[in-house]
């Protein structure tokens, strides 16, 4: 029964001794939601999605039509810059994109060019990493029906 206990006293402390490994969370990963502006004014909300895979990042963009996705085509991280590219198309033509940011903590911002058929907008973009604060919810109206 001694040698049971001293075998159980030396798992617990070896157990005890060990720290698992914490994985750092990736630099990129992650939401990012902003704004695209172009040199007359105009803004359009984008959000970002980065995804992290071992050495791979990889991601989608929303905002410019509805209910749409673009994937993007490429992703090269350096440090605290990234170049992301992404192209679909669209319901004006073939859209396609490559933007140049800098990372400083929770924000990404930089420029880039925005080609829409034949049409090419330098644009500017200003991204923040959060959390989506307002998830939409269905509203039921209360009526005696819903019983």
């Amino acid at each position: 029964m001694v040698m049971g206990a001293r075998i159980g006293w030396l798992a617990l402390a070896a157990l005890m001794l060990c720290t698992p490994a914490v994985a750092q969370p990736d630099a990129w990963e992650g939401t990012w939601r902003g704004e695209l502006g172009d040199l007359r004014g105009g803004t359009t909300v984008l959000t970002l999605t980065l995804v992290s895979d071992d050495d791979t990042t990889t991601g989608v963009v929303t905002g410019f039509t509805p209910s749409t996705e673009i994937r993007l085509t490429r992703v090269v991280t350096d440090n605290d810059q990234i170049t992301l590219e992404g192209a679909t198309d669209s319901a004006f033509g073939p859209l396609s994109f490559a933007y140049h940011l800098t990372r400083d903590d929770q924000e990404l911002g930089g420029d880039g060019h925005l080609t829409l058929g034949d049409h090419t907008f330098e644009v500017s973009l200003q991204l923040t990493r959060q959390r989506r604060a307002d998830v939409p919810q269905p509203q039921v109206e209360p009526n005696i029906n819903y019983f």
